[in-house]
This record gives structure tokens, sequence and C-alpha cells, in this order.
């Protein structure tokens, strides 16, 4: 089931308000329980009590690191990430020919507490090591199906170009568990409203 909601473009409260308040009667619809989300133990109902969802005993402590300036190196996200906890290993994706970074990369951690904890005080996390620019975190997934399930996904367009990917994530973050968020940017970086 694919939803679609509009925020008008004012940062107006009473537009967060309104915009709850259709939410909740998206989920009223749905029989009081809300649109299925993937989070980090997979598919699973909205509003399931935590941040981005309990750690997973079966979980792999690996996360997703998207969005890094192509700059960023193995070394770059080791600085970053070691405040948290052991790290067992980094990798930038990077193209077989060029070399260039992908803009992606993956942070093993030693414990899935560690990468819990990561993924609760890092997304968004900027700093000169991250070129200034905001990590978007989420589990690393092996099982294209997780990844590709389809199910609760939003498109919220018509979004002020103030609206940055951690303002929208906590804007629905108080629906459920968010697997990603992202507000399309230009080659410039500015929000494209979508």
């Amino acid at each position: 089931m694919n939803m679609a909601a509009a925020i008008p473009n004012s940062n107006n409260v009473e537009d967060l308000q309104v915009m709850e308040e259709s939410m909740n009667a998206m989920s009223l619809q749905n029989g009081g329980a809300g649109p299925v989300v993937a989070g980090p133990g997979g598919p699973g109902p909205m509003g399931v009590p935590g941040g981005m969802g309990a750690p997973n005993p079966l979980a792999s402590a690996s996360l997703y690191v998207g969005d890094l300036h192509p700059d960023v190196t193995e070394a770059n996200l080791f600085e970053v990430f070691s405040a948290v906890g052991p790290v067992a290993s980094i990798r930038v994706c990077r193209d077989v020919v060029t070399r260039r970074s992908l803009g992606y990369g993956y942070v093993n951690f030693n414990s899935v507490v560690d990468a819990e904890r990561a993924l609760d005080t890092m997304n968004f996390f900027a700093s000169p090591a991250t070129k200034m620019r905001p990590l978007r975190l989420m589990w690393k997934h092996r099982d294209p199906s997780v990844r590709k399930y389809g199910q609760g996904n939003i498109f919220v367009k018509n979004l002020d170009k103030s609206v940055d990917n951690k303002l929208l994530y906590d804007t629905f973050s108080r629906f459920g568990n968010i697997m990603s968020c992202k507000v399309q940017t230009d080659e410039t970086g500015e929000s494209r409203g979508y």
C-alpha cells in the first residue's frame, strides 16, 4: 500500500497538526494498526516503541551510511563512528574504474548494541570529518526483499525549501519506525520540494 501526503509550503505548527490528523485518519482507515514499515528486524507495524526499532538479536551489526561527500574516506568515517563503540570494519563504496566514491558505504560494529547507538545518535550527524554533510544511516539489509518491500512508503511533496532530511524524519517518526527518509536535492544541494 503506497500512501501520498502533501505538506503545505509552510513551517506553521497548524500545518503540522493537520498532517498529524491526516496520518491518524489513515491509520484508522487501516483498522487502527497503521501502515506496515520495514525496520531493522524486517517489516512490522508502525507504532512499535523505540527510536529506529529495538536491535534484533539476529540482525547484523552493520549500518548503511548514505549521502557521503565525495571526499569522505574510511578514515573519516572511522573517526566519527569509533566514538560510539568498537568498529569492526568500514567500507566506502567506489566506482571500479575511476575509484571515485559512490556516496555511500557501510560501517560494521562488533555489537548490535553499538550499531543501534550509532543509528540513534549519528543519523543526520555532520562534522568536519563528514565535510559538514549530514550522514543518512539505516540498517544494512542483505535480503533485497526487506529493502524493496514497498509497504508503508510515503511520498511527500510541496515541502518548504527549509525542510531537510532531519526535519522530515523528526516529523514522521512520531507515527512509527522509519527505515529511511530523504529530501531530494538538486546538484547545488537545494531541496526540490519532495
